[in-house]
């Protein structure tokens, strides 16, 4: 367990797992040409992929206390 913790294996699965996500969402293309449009085009797939994370984020409550 000691070496996950010094390779930064937690760090780097999570980083894989969201450029598996932004592949199986966006495609692994960018439809743009030119440099410019591309990375305004990562942006945005960026963004959209934030969005939904924020929306299915659980509420996370222990048990016994009220949500508010």
């Amino acid at each position: 367990m000691q070496w996950r913790q010094d390779a930064g294996y937690h760090r780097r699965s999570l980083a894989e797992h969201a450029m598996y996500r932004q592949e199986q969402l966006f495609g692994e293309a960018v439809a743009s040409r030119l440099f410019e449009s591309q990375m305004n085009e990562i942006h945005a797939r960026i963004a959209a992929m934030n969005q939904m994370t924020d929306l299915e984020m659980p509420i996370a409550v222990r048990v016994g206390e009220a949500v508010s």
